[in-house]
């Protein structure tokens, strides 16, 4: 079975066990379809650079994987609705920015994102909304 099919099976599978709405997938679908945007934007941009490793390759896909892994555990997080938080990554390394509700939808964050695999340490530069 290709990666693709078995991606698309697990993708089939947790909506089943998840009971996930119909507004669930939708959103959930859109963050794939992010993530396959830009790893085509990666392959371009490797394609044209010509000068790049197989290596530095890799730990760009990896840093990419690694930061679409924690964005889709945050957003998709009912504790966390309301909140509006972006994940970039770098080495292991993932920030996590935005706007959070309050305290507790900020140690769900940082809890979630340090709990992701492939992740060493987590930079919190989130706001809680009406403190600022």
């Amino acid at each position: 079975m290709s990666r693709r099919a078995t991606a698309w099976l697990c993708l089939a599978s947790l909506w089943w066990i998840c009971g996930c709405s119909a507004e669930e997938r939708d959103a959930f679908r859109r963050t794939g379809l992010l993530l396959q945007r830009r790893a085509h934007e990666l392959a371009a941009a490797l394609e044209n650079a010509g000068g790049l490793s197989l290596a530095s390759a890799r730990d760009r896909v990896a840093v990419m994987e690694l930061a679409g892994k924690v964005q889709a555990r945050v957003q998709w997080d009912s504790h966390l609705a309301g909140a509006a938080i972006r994940v970039s990554a770098q080495a292991g390394t993932v920030t996590l920015r935005g706007r959070v509700l309050d305290v507790q939808q900020r140690q769900r964050a940082l809890h979630l994102a340090s709990t992701t695999a492939g992740v060493r340490e987590v930079r919190d530069e989130l706001h809680i909304a009406g403190s600022e």
